[in-house]
């Protein structure tokens, strides 16, 4: 496992560098889903041990996302996909995990705040 881990995490880092460069965000999007797939694969190989790691490339996709109209809704989909991994770790370790659940429920606010139809899911979180 130790190959294919080393490479996923590269992978999601590549992702954040491109993410942060202008121009670079089809190639960051790119990085994150190879680097999800091989967590993927490797939580389900290892009995779910990759849960934190999935839901932190799924907020990462879920940031980048965010940033174009046209995938604001994919966002939403990563960004409550990457919530529900964080609550469910929470639930077991809140002490650790309770700090990415409040990072991942800021994002989608964010998210959501931005689109009067859904604001009022928004308010109900405050």
């Amino acid at each position: 496992f130790t190959y294919q881990e080393d490479l996923a995490k590269l992978l999601n880092n590549l992702g954040i560098l491109y993410d942060q460069e202008t121009g670079g965000q089809e190639k960051a999007y790119k990085y994150y889903i190879e680097s999800l797939t091989i967590y993927k694969e490797l939580n389900e190989k290892d009995g779910g041990n990759y849960k934190k790691e999935i839901a932190e490339v799924l907020n990462n996709m879920g940031v980048l996302n965010a940033s174009k109209l046209e995938t604001k809704d994919l966002s939403e989909q990563n960004y409550k996909e990457a919530l529900h991994i964080f609550l469910d770790l929470a639930s077991e370790h809140p002490s650790i995990y309770e700090s990415k659940v409040a990072e991942t429920l800021n994002n989608l606010a964010g998210l959501l705040d931005e689109d009067p139809q859904k604001n009022e899911i928004v308010t109900a979180y405050y």
